[in-house]
């Protein structure tokens, strides 16, 4: 499975100015787990407000139980 996504975030009140952010990746499922493996991101505007630290691009591993 591919998985995609884009949104923004409107904080020109808060912080001076908006920012964006994207991510995109793939699943796949195996049974009752399903494992993601996506990078995602913001633009230089969501670095500047948060800090490399927090904002910026990064690997996200995410594995799902289905429980039920």
């Amino acid at each position: 499975l591919f998985s995609t996504g884009l949104g923004y975030h409107d904080t020109g009140e808060i912080f001076g100015r908006d920012y964006r952010y994207w991510h995109f990746g793939l699943a796949r499922v195996m049974g009752r787990f399903t494992a993601d493996l996506s990078l995602v991101g913001t633009d230089d505007n969501g670095e500047d407000i948060f800090g490399d630290q927090a904002a910026g691009r990064r690997w996200v591993l995410s594995v799902i139980a289905k429980v039920f």
